[in-house]
């Protein structure tokens, strides 16, 4: 696991009112920064998601990783709003860090930054990104950053936000598989897989399921001839229907694998309703007979 921080130094600053806060704009830019509200949630999801090219998650997913987390504080979610419209977002949690051994340091772990599209000129969430800065120098977070990679830290965070890249152990994260990297990861296995001909022949009409995987949103994946493809959203008239829990999805992240235990209780634990499957019937035995002899 790895991360960026930032040195930047926090100094406290005079609030006047305790939810809109001062963050310094461009006279022709109307956006105002201040903390969330719960009946901000909705609009936070729907930025999230306008970002994420596979879709971000739901409600339900928000309060899993955010409002349901222990020692989750809503102080520590910023909107940026242009009139009454949420238009970006940014979240951070504060927890300690070992810097070196016997020094551990209180480090705010920012993420989910997402602004709409439309919107994306004001820099709204680096404005959020500033106007925390006083919270977190009242509880003494002098470091900042978040997990990322060498390549995007070099391109984004050191120039925009002075983050350093450093390796680190933590036993309180571990690498959550979203809908995106899942896709990238299907799309690989049916390159590899629809080498072989009859793949390819119980392919040649596509097969439609729709997958509902813990804590994600609901996707369509199709198996067809010419590849497969994970999209986000509702497949009513797929063949199948399936349901798998997260546990599962941790054989294609690259990480060291489950037992043998843990996925025989992660396949118990899936569910598969029938759609239209009798016009599918002869396409899966046929996937079937052809991954058999592969």
């Amino acid at each position: 696991m790895v991360h960026a921080t930032s040195r930047r130094s926090l100094k406290g600053s005079a609030m006047p009112d305790p939810r809109i806060l001062p963050v310094s704009a461009p006279a022709d830019a109307a956006v105002q920064v201040r903390r969330m509200t719960p009946e901000d949630i909705p609009a936070i999801v729907e930025v999230l998601n306008a970002c994420q090219r596979y879709g971000w998650g739901d409600e339900a997913y928000w309060r899993w990783k955010h409002g349901d987390r222990p020692g989750f504080d809503a102080e520590d979610v910023y909107v940026a709003c242009v009139g009454n419209k949420v238009v970006a977002c940014v979240h951070w949690a504060v927890m300690p860090v070992e810097i070196e051994e016997g020094l551990v340091l209180p480090m705010s772990f920012d993420g989910d930054f997402a602004a709409l599209p439309g919107y994306r000129g004001l820099e709204a969430p680096f404005r959020a990104y500033l106007a925390g800065e006083p919270r977190l120098a009242s509880r003494g977070a002098v470091l900042r950053g978040g997990f990322t990679s060498p390549m995007l830290n070099e391109k984004f965070y050191r120039p925009r936000f002075g983050y350093e890249f450093a390796s680190s152990v933590t036993g309180q994260y571990r690498r959550y598989l979203g809908p995106g990297p899942l896709a990238e990861r299907i799309a690989a296995l049916g390159e590899q897989l629809l080498c072989r001909p009859g793949v390819r022949r119980a392919l040649a009409k596509p097969l439609d399921i729709e997958l509902r995987i813990e804590r994600f949103p609901v996707c369509e994946l199709v198996l067809a001839a010419t590849g497969f493809h994970l999209m986000r959203g509702l497949a009513p008239h797929a063949h199948l229907h399936l349901s798998m829990p997260y546990s599962l999805l941790t054989l294609f992240a690259g990480g060291p694998r489950p037992g043998a235990g843990t996925i025989v209780r992660s396949l118990l634990r899936c569910r598969v309703r029938a759609g239209e499957l009798l016009r599918a019937t002869p396409r899966l035995f046929g996937l079937a007979r052809a991954a058999v002899r592969s």
